[in-house]
């Protein structure tokens, strides 16, 4: 039977939290078509697109089944080790993708941008010069143009992701405290 009273120590908490973050993270890819930079060209546009999906989906199916295990396993089945690498590799993962997404949509403060825009060479090429904004069209909401609301959950997006990077960093190292006393 489960325990649900270690959601309220630090360990519980901690992952409660990390699959709360990561499920707004989804949340605000999916509904906003956010994407992470990079140069539709050149293929990066998708490099950084997959390593954020992968980053957001694979720490949540990581997380959610230690925070299962933890809640229904017995005493002394705890492994500290493998939770200071799953932690330590999430607290990298998303400093990344949160760092990708603040530096994508930082540049977008307040813009709106036309095929004309030189501050935005990764698409200009794509779309082609144009009057109206590229989130008018549905390719540009496709990629997740600077719609104000596109602009200001993206960037909610990057902060939530260095946010849950610092919650997986004190994760791991609550986990590598609690390693060394058992």
């Amino acid at each position: 039977m489960a325990d649900f009273r270690l959601l309220a120590r630090t360990h519980g908490f901690m992952k409660l939290a990390e699959i709360i973050i990561a499920l707004v993270c989804l949340i605000l890819i999916r509904t906003y078509s956010l994407n992470f930079g990079g140069d539709v060209s050149t293929g990066s546009f998708h490099d950084r697109y997959n390593v954020g999906l992968v980053t957001v989906g694979g720490m949540l199916l990581v997380s959610l089944p230690l925070l299962i295990s933890y809640l229904w396993s017995t005493s002394g089945t705890y492994q500290p080790f493998l939770e200071i690498i799953y932690n330590t590799l999430g607290f990298i993962l998303f400093l990344t993708v949160g760092s990708l997404a603040l530096d994508h949509y930082r540049n977008y403060a307040g813009v709106t941008h036309t095929g004309n825009d030189n501050r935005r060479g990764d698409m200009n090429d794509w779309f082609g010069p144009s009057n109206t904004t590229q989130s008018d069209s549905g390719i540009g909401k496709a990629f997740g143009l600077n719609t104000t609301d596109n602009v200001t959950a993206g960037k909610a997006l990057g902060a939530l992701c260095i946010i849950n990077a610092f919650f997986y960093l004190t994760d791991a190292a609550l986990a590598l405290r609690q390693g060394s006393t058992v």
